[in-house]
C-alpha cells in the first residue's frame, strides 16, 4: 500500500484510476488510515473535484435536491430569454 500512494501519476487519467480505487477500498474495506485518506483527498484537488474521500451515504432527498438546482440555470436562460423579446419588441415599435 505504501508503494501505491507513493506512485505519482502521469495523467489526469492515471490520477482518476487511483483514486476510483482508493476510494472503493475505502468504501469497502472500511479504511481509515490517515495516509490513504490524505493520498485520495490530494487527488480529488489535484483533479479539482468537490467530492470527499470518502463518499457519504446518500439520502433520499438527493435526486430532488439535483432537480431544484437544475431549475435555477433554466430559469435564468427563460429570463434571459424573455427580456431580450421585450426588449426587442420595445426597439421594434420605435
Amino acid at each position: 500500500m505504501a508503494r501505491l500512494l507513493a506512485t505519482p501519476c502521469a495523467t489526469h487519467f492515471g490520477a482518476l484510476a487511483l483514486l476510483r480505487h482508493l476510494r472503493w477500498h475505502i468504501q469497502h474495506d472500511g479504511i481509515a488510515d490517515t495516509a490513504v485518506l490524505g493520498r485520495a483527498s490530494d487527488l480529488a484537488l489535484y483533479l479539482r473535484l468537490d467530492f470527499p474521500a470518502n463518499e457519504p451515504a446518500r439520502s433520499r432527498l438527493a435526486p430532488a435536491l439535483r432537480f431544484l438546482s437544475g431549475l435555477g440555470g433554466t430559469f435564468a436562460a427563460l429570463s434571459l430569454i424573455c427580456g431580450s423579446i421585450v426588449v426587442i419588441g420595445f426597439a421594434t415599435l420605435a
